[in-house]
Order: C-alpha cells, then structure tokens, then sequence
C-alpha cells in the first residue's frame, strides 16, 4: 500500500447514467415481454436454492419440455410464473403468483428480497428457520453421497454438530455505487445484473455496518461527478470500518481529498483507494490503527488486515472455524505425544486467521501465501504478538507452483510436518492436493510399515463443498481417512456452505494399489 499521491490510469470511454441490466453472455436468451405465463408444481429447491420443475414449454418455434428454475419457490408449492430467459440449464422463471405455498413458507425479513427481480444476496429468506436448516444440511451430504462417501459404500462422512450462526452477523460487505445525475445509489446488485437496489435495511449486517451504509450517501454524494460508478469494500474491524473505493473510472486528485475531508463524521479507522489497474491501494486518511482482534476464545490476538483483504464473514463462524482447525491440531497433538511442538504447514495462509492461533498454542507454522500484501499484514501480526520466531513465510501462487512433495520432508527425507491445513479459494486446491498423493507415494516406498504415524493430518477449510469433496475423494484414494466434517453456516439464508474437514492417513487399505 502507498500513500495518496498524483493520480493515475487509463479513462473508460464510457457513459453511466442511468442504471441499465446487464449484458447477458451469448448462451443466454432473453425472452419476449409477452412470453405466456405457465403453471406449475415445483419438484424440489436445488443446490442454488431456486425451486426447480419441468413442463412443456414454447420457445420460438420450438415446444418441448423444460427445466424450470424459479427463484423463491419451495418444494411442493404451486405457482405461476413467466419465463425470462433460457440458458445453457433451461428456462429462469418470475414467480408471479403464489397458488399454494408450502407449509415452511415464512416472511423474509429484506424489503429487496424477490426472487428474480431483486437484491441478488440472500436467496433463502422465504424458507423458515428449521425448513432452511434441513435442507442445507440435505445438500451438504448430498454432495459427499455424490463423490461416493455413502453408506453404502461403508464411508459416510463423519459429519459432527453444526454451527448456525446469526443472521445479523455480517461485517464485511461489498457494495457497488453510482453517482447518476439525480441522486447517488449504493446497495446491492441484482441477480446476473448491474441494477443496485438501493440498501435501507438488510438483515444480515452487524447494526454498525447498515449505520454506516446510511451516512455514505451524505460522504460520497457532494463529491463524486455524475457518471461515476464502481464498488466500496467494507470491513469492521475493532477500530471503525475499513473502507477501500474501486472505481470503475479513475478518480481525479480533488475527489480523493475532498473524500479524505469528510471521514471527520464517520466511524472509520482507514480510508484507501485503488484506482483502474492499479497494483496497490493508495492509502488517504488513516484515523485509528487498522486492527482486527480475534475472540478471546482462541487467542485474542490481533490480526493487521490489509485494505479490502479477505476476513471470515462473521466474528461467529471466525471462531468456530478456528476452533475446528485447533481441535484437529490437538487430536494430532495428542496421538504423537512427542513432547515437541506440532509442526503445521499453513497453505493459502492470508493474514494470518488461523496462523496466529495455532501459534499461541504452542505449534511451528510455516505458511504460504500468494498476496504479498497479506503476508506482510501475518508477519506485523506475529510480531505484534511476540510468535515471529516460530513462523515463517512464503510469498507464492499455490495454482501455479504448489508446494512439492519432496518440500513437505527434510534433506533426510524425513516429513517435517504433522499437519497440513488448506484454506484455497472457491475452486478448491487440486494442484496441491496432487503433491499431498506424491507425498503419501514417497514416504510409503521409503518405510511402508511406519506410514501411518508419520504422514501429516490434513484439515481443509472449504467455502466450496463441490470442490472440497473433490479434492477430498483424491486423498481418500490415495490412503488417507475422513474422520470429521463440520459445517459452519457463514452465509446465512445463502445456499453458500462452509465447511472444515480432518482426514488422517491410515494406510493403502483405502487405495486402488
């Protein structure tokens, strides 16, 4: 991150004014306003929490039966819909009328929630709370039942008590912004559009949060000329909100310090901007020390999030998925019993959420990381925390170089670590978990019978389940066991799921070998 200085970037040589939809890749057709209206029955809700049916159905010149996905219907329920648009999967329908609703049906507590036409958040606040609980708990083994982990097959997952956290938990949020010549809208977009729906109330933010998303219409509106647009990434940290602006368009000098000036009445510890196809944040104003502390229940250390870094949605699912990566660091602990410090390998580390923990509790990290700027956050909070000497850190894209086989293990050829925790984005660690198979296959020809104890526990905290599975079906095969998954219900009244998985290797008794 720099400080503010001359401004720069290429202009967009185009015009926002009013809000427009936007455009649909080719694969998608938008149908004809007068597109006739269709009855139907809706079958089940699928794994994006649309209600799902079928039926024969006229498109052009052709009739033949449909998928139909209708955003905000429930199983069961009879509704009446108009098509919108057809994509790869079928047809996207509007609920238009509800002919008989499901049982489970409650209010949603958003004014924007509609189904197709509104905020594109929260897809599930028609469900009530024990209807949404069933069914996210149904997709989740559904997804392992799909990779083979079933009963049948004598390996269904270990699945243990899952954390529902609540639903005004929220303190991170990304709005999108545009200033049109009569009045500047923040909110949330709509589903596969441009469209903001402006945010008065929303259901899942911490209370400080929806406070300050009001007051930004005063701080922005004088400022920003017509025509501006772009996005405002905001996180709370311990000090006041962390907001970073990302402009569609560059933002000229004046603006910036105009901005800079009227923070004076806003709950904010830092203020930065990224201009178009910059590299770094330029930081403007800094009031308070941008600190995040962890709950005391693991650690209470602090962490030095970087401007618009990634943080676990809510302070509740933080701390029970840190609680799940320390459970599995001690079951590890505790079946070694060599009276050393566990040795963990920290992948896709970031600023450090679950680093700091495992080192106030005694283990050796060595972490890796591809943003540069989240390791230097880790390293300031390390040695905030008086832990630097037992980490260390690598700056490296895990996509392209993943960590090899031969690196988990000493010149010896000794593993030099006891546990491996992933933490990778949505699309999953499939290179890595490659070089965890190449691990298991080198340590076997060097000393098949003492394997078990000596290669590494894996932890996997996923926010994708499809991915996860995936990965986690290729370390099964390759000799390790799933001994727990946890789910933590992050995204509230969202199909997204988080979960946290411990697989201990136990041999080839679960190879194809």
């Amino acid at each position: 991150m720099r400080r503010a200085n001359a401004s720069k970037g290429r202009p967009k040589n185009r015009r926002v004014g009013r809000q427009r939809l936007k455009q649909k890749p080719a694969k998608t057709l938008r149908l004809p306003r007068n597109a006739p209206e269709i009855d139907l029955t809706i079958r089940f809700v699928g794994s994006r929490g649309d209600g799902i049916s079928s039926a024969s159905y006229t498109v052009g010149h052709e009739t033949k039966d449909w998928p139909f996905y209708v955003p905000g219907s429930l199983e069961g329920e009879q509704v009446r819909v108009k098509p919108q648009q057809v994509t790869g999967q079928g047809l996207i329908a509007e609920l238009v009328e509800l002919l008989t609703p499901n049982p489970s049906r409650s209010a949603p507590v958003c004014d924007v929630f509609a189904g197709l036409k509104g905020c594109g958040g929260c897809s599930l606040q028609h469900m009530n709370e024990a209807a949404y609980r069933d069914w996210k708990l149904d997709q989740l083994e559904r997804v392992f039942d799909k990779a083979g982990f079933g009963i049948a097959n004598k390996m269904a997952p270990p699945f243990v008590m899952p954390v529902w956290t609540q639903m005004s938990g929220r303190r991170r949020v990304r709005l999108s912004y545009r200033q049109t010549a009569q009045a500047f809208i923040v909110g949330f977009t709509g589903r596969a559009s441009h469209f903001i729906y402006p945010l008065e109330n929303c259901g899942v933010l911490q209370i400080e949060l929806k406070q300050l998303i009001t007051q930004l219409h005063d701080w922005a509106a004088p400022h920003l000329p017509a025509g501006q647009s772009g996005q405002i990434a905001i996180n709370l940290l311990s000090g006041g909100a962390d907001i970073l602006l990302l402009p569609d368009d560059t933002l000229a000098d004046k603006v910036l310090t105009a901005l800079s000036a009227g923070l004076d009445s806003l709950p904010v510890c830092r203020l930065c901007v990224r201009q178009p196809e910059a590299d770094i944040p330029l930081l403007l104003a800094e009031k308070a020390p941008a600190v995040l502390q962890l709950e005391r229940a693991v650690g209470g250390h602090n962490l030095y999030p970087s401007p618009g870094c990634f943080l676990q949605a809510s302070t509740e699912a933080e701390t029970a998925l840190i609680q799940a990566v320390l459970r599995s660091a001690a079951a590890r602990t505790d079946r070694l019993q060599t009276g050393r410090p566990l040795r963990v390998m920290d992948l896709y580390c970031g600023v450090g959420t679950f680093t700091l923990p495992l080192l106030g509790n005694g283990a050796i990290v060595t972490c890796y990381e591809a943003d540069r700027t989240a390791i230097d956050s880790l390293l300031a909070a390390t040695r905030a925390a008086g832990l630097g000497a037992s980490c260390s850190t690598h700056s490296r894209d895990l996509v392209v170089a993943p960590v090899r086989a031969e690196e988990f293990c000493t010149a010896k050829g000794e593993p030099e670590f006891d546990l491996i925790l992933l933490d990778p984005p949505r699309q999953g660690a499939a290179e890595q978990t490659a070089q965890l198979v190449e691990l298991a296959d080198l340590l076997y020809e060097d000393a098949p019978d003492s394997v078990p104890d000596i290669v590494p526990d894996i932890v996997m905290v996923s926010c994708n389940p499809h991915t996860a599975v995936r990965d986690i079906a290729v370390l099964v095969a390759a000799g390790w066991q799933l001994e727990e998954v946890q789910m933590i219900d992050q995204f509230v009244r969202t199909a997204h799921t988080e979960i946290v998985t411990r697989l201990v290797f136990d041999g080839r008794q679960n190879t194809r070998r």
